[in-house]
């Protein structure tokens, strides 16, 4: 769990985003079920966890939250 955390933090880090405890803990979450449902691409998974990550923070600094 914690190789894979810390693979969303570095991708988190690449576009300057810092998340907190509970968005990394479901992220972790999220991507540990759909790897046990047969999606086999971990990457894939982070940057479509980093994406989310990316769409909270644009939607917040647009004041849209």
């Amino acid at each position: 769990m914690n190789d894979l955390r810390g693979k969303i933090i570095k991708e988190l880090d690449e576009f300057n985003i810092d998340a907190d405890d509970e968005f990394l803990e479901y992220a972790v979450e999220h991507i540990k079920k759909h790897m046990n449902e047969s999606v086999v691409d971990e990457d894939l998974l982070i940057r479509g966890a980093v994406l989310g990550a990316s769409y909270v923070v644009n939607m917040e600094s647009k004041g849209l939250d």
